[in-house]
């Protein structure tokens, strides 16, 4: 009888810890989900504000442009032209650092040359 007993205090251990640790998974998964609807409300909130400034970017490069027309110091070809260059200018400046970037790989270290100091340029 005395196992018996022993038996049922082990059991209701493991049953009592069991939900302990039920209750504490519980807490915690919604203390994370609290957690990650305010970091998901932050983020709303932030990307409102981004869409807000983009809208006040817009109005006053609208406002430039109509500007820069009634004075007649750009026409829409002009602007085009504009476009264009920055375009290719921002091409070339992402092949520049894609060139840099692969330079600095151990693979083409080797590769490189080094500019000695006695070297006319």
């Amino acid at each position: 009888m005395d196992a018996w007993t022993a038996m049922g205090w082990v059991i209701l251990g493991v049953l009592l810890v069991g939900v302990v640790l039920l209750v504490a998974g519980v807490l915690v998964t919604f203390q994370g989900r609290r957690q990650l609807a305010g970091s998901l409300g932050y983020l709303l909130d932030r990307l409102g504000m981004l869409e807000a400034e983009v809208r006040q970017l817009d109005e006053a490069l609208s406002l430039l442009q109509e500007q820069l027309r009634r004075q007649g110091l750009a026409d829409e070809e002009d602007l085009r032209a504009l476009r264009r260059e920055l375009a290719s200018r921002r091409q070339r400046e992402a092949e520049q650092q894609e060139l840099a970037r692969r330079l600095g790989e151990p693979e083409h270290a080797e590769r490189l040359v080094k500019n000695p100091s006695d070297t006319l340029h």
